[in-house]
């Protein structure tokens, strides 16, 4: 069984993941490998339990992309993505890494 935090954990992830993609592609880069995970914190805000941040670690391997243009789609997949906005009241970090060819 899963909790609610592990769920908003696997959507924020996958909602990344599938941002991260399209703004590969539209840079015509097709990645070998990506992994998205995200982390969230559940802490006590007001004596309620809250989700306050989500940290999410971006990896991968996309050929055709050097560090720079992987870093922009990232920046552009954060701002795409609905489950990030939707966290938009809570502290959101992601750390991103290529693989080098």
């Amino acid at each position: 069984m899963s909790s609610p935090e592990e769920l908003a954990a696997a959507a924020h992830s996958a909602c990344f993941a599938m941002a991260l993609v399209l703004r590969l592609g539209e840079r015509k880069a097709r990645a070998e490998r990506l992994t998205v995970t995200a982390t969230v914190t559940l802490a006590e805000v007001d004596g309620v339990s809250t989700i306050v941040s989500s940290a999410l670690r971006v990896g991968g391997r996309v050929p055709t992309v050097d560090a720079a243009g992987f870093q922009s789609a990232v920046d552009e997949a954060a701002a795409l993505c609905p489950v990030s906005r939707l966290f938009a009241g809570a502290k959101v970090t992601v750390h991103a890494e290529i693989e080098q060819v």
